[in-house]
Parts: C-alpha cells; structure tokens; sequence
C-alpha cells in the first residue's frame, strides 16, 4: 500500500472534525432541527439543496472571528439569506433562536462512535493535531463534548483568515505542533484537501465514512491515495 510521503513510522495524526470525527446530529451544519423539519416539507428538495448552498457566502470560514457572538450574527444573517431565497416566512425571533441554537449548543455535533477510544489509545503515542474549516462553536462543542482534551494542537479557519486547502492552514498546524511534514499523517473527506496535504510532503489518508449532511450532496472528487472507513482502520495502517 502506498503510503505516500512518509518513509518511516509517524509521529503526528492531523486530523479534520466534520467527516472524521463528527457529524451533525440532526443532519445539518446549518439550519437548526425545526427549521429541518419545515424544509423536509418543501416540494422540490433540489430547490432547497442550491438555494442553501448558494446563501453559504453568509458562512464565510476563512473570516476572521474569534468569539460565538459573531459567529450567531453570521448565522443569522445566512437563516434570514436562505429562507428569503425560498420564499419562506420565518419570524426573525425564530431565526435569531435558530442561529444561537446552532452556535451555542454542543449537542449540535455528535461523534463517531470509535472516536473517544481511538484519542485515547493514540494520546501520548502520537502528537495529535485538530485542523478544521470551522467557526468558533466548533472548538467549544469539542471541548464540551471531551474530546479537546487529548489533541496537543486544535486550530479553526477562522483563526488563520484561511480555509483548507489553502496552505496556510497546514503550515499553522506544522508549526504549531513542531512537525515536519514527511511526519505527519493528515486524515481529511475531501480530495482537495488530501492533494494539498500531500504537495506539502504528508502522507494523505481519505476518511470515507457513511455521509450524514442532508441538505448537501456527497462530496465528490477523484482521490489516489489511502483510504479508510473509520479510526480502527487508520490505526491498523499508521
């Protein structure tokens, strides 16, 4: 099995959160459960796929944020951005209580069944690194969830002012975590993301977990390399 870049055994695990870690519990990033069910209802579901996914400039990852406060602002402005383009009517005050739910509960996000077992039995085995395209709930629903507590380094994109691929993210994290690339296994869903990872010098392995995002087609993206289902599998190839 090609293991790309890395000749010898690896010291550090670089890992996403959406895909490899977690999920959305209800079956979405951005539209809180109520709001779910009322979408579940419209008549053409292609309709509500593209006109969510083009309100998403609402949700601009590679901005800069480093407080919840402004992040809820941002979901707000993207639930009032969405529901408009659908001609639906929603209460502000319902969308305000939709996007603080979103931002302020960690019950939003749900793990992976392996994920706690494997943290644990990799924390002081391998310099463990967070990278994730994401706001600032992100970090605080890991935290409140345990799983923060086993990585040595957790960045979010908005506190680069970048998004993966983009390759300022992947050299935060090397110099955060005081790794060269040849020895890090970075773990991502998205093939642009793994290409990037990999032009750097890390060995990319695609996590290829069953798909959980209800408004949102598959991630699609031809990819080479690696590949596993779930951490059991990462770990029976590092």
């Amino acid at each position: 099995m090609d293991k790309g870049n890395c000749g010898s055994a690896p010291t550090t695990l670089l890992l996403d959160c959406g895909g490899v870690l977690a999920y959305p519990t209800h079956g979405d990033w951005t539209f809180p459960p109520d709001m779910m069910e009322t979408l579940s209802a419209y008549p053409a579901r292609d309709i509500v796929i593209a006109r969510a996914r083009a309100a998403l400039e609402w949700l601009d990852e590679s901005q800069k944020m480093d407080s919840l406060e402004e992040e809820d602002s941002l979901r707000l402005g993207y639930l009032r951005a969405a529901t408009n383009d659908l001609g639906l009517y929603v209460e502000n005050e319902v969308l305000a209580q939709g996007a603080h739910w979103i931002t302020y509960t960690p019950e939003c996000y749900s793990l992976y069944d392996d994920v706690s077992a494997s943290l644990a039995a990799w924390h002081g085995k391998y310099r463990l690194g967070m990278l994730s395209n994401a706001m600032p709930s992100m970090k605080k629903a890991m935290e409140a969830l345990g799983v923060l507590r086993w990585f040595d380094v957790a960045i979010a994109s908005c506190e680069i002012g970048a998004i993966k691929p983009a390759h300022q993210m992947y050299e935060a994290a090397l110099k955060a975590l005081g790794a060269a690339p040849g020895e890090v296994v970075f773990v991502d869903d998205l093939p642009a993301n793994l290409e990037a990872a990999r032009a750097l010098g890390m060995r990319a392995v695609r996590m290829e977990r069953p798909f959980y995002l209800k408004w949102m087609p598959p991630q699609e993206g031809s990819w080479d390399g690696e590949r596993v289902s779930s951490l059991a599998e990462l770990s029976a190839i590092l």
